[in-house]
């Protein structure tokens, strides 16, 4: 018995039909068994910008309101996938984790555009994101990881009265 083993380089992402033969002394002896087999492109890791209300969460830490009046847009660069016809969706985590494995506060899925809206953090302090990016069969690497510190007003002083003249 001699085992063979051929690398196929396949020219395109789709289904495939792989079937392995044997082959004796005598000649052909058949097919021993066929898979169908996927072959896939992940899509790449999105956000190479990313904002929160236009204010990029990557080269610094902006300040962002705890009660905003209409949420706050949380955007970012749209991955690329080398395979025609995949749809990508993203997945979006906030965390007060700095590495956002733990501590999550939000987690948005199957977005279909490049932002999300977010009504609002939960707590002040620093929040931490990440977006991934899927194609329906395998998701990207995890982007790189923004920042940004929510801000709770100060309460409004008590025992304060107006009077007029």
């Amino acid at each position: 018995t001699t085992l063979v083993n051929t690398s196929v380089t396949l020219p395109y992402a789709g289904k495939w039909i792989v079937s392995v033969a044997a082959i004796n002394s005598a000649g052909w002896f058949g097919p021993v068994s066929t898979w169908e087999v996927w072959f896939n492109h992940p899509p790449a890791a999105p956000g190479a910008a990313m904002t929160i209300n236009g204010q990029d969460t990557l080269a610094g830490i902006p300040f962002v309101s705890r009660f905003p009046a209409s949420g706050h847009t949380l955007a970012w660069t749209a991955s690329s996938d080398s395979d025609v016809g995949d749809v990508v969706t993203y997945e979006l985590q906030i965390s007060t984790s700095p590495d956002c494995l733990t501590n999550i506060v939000a987690d948005f899925q199957n977005i279909t555009t490049t932002s999300q809206n977010w009504a609002g953090p939960p707590e002040s302090g620093i929040h931490y994101w990440r977006i991934q990016a899927n194609d329906g069969k395998q998701s990207s690497n995890w982007s790189r990881i923004g920042s940004f510190t929510v801000n709770i007003p100060p309460n409004r002083p008590s025992g304060l009265s107006a009077h007029q003249r």
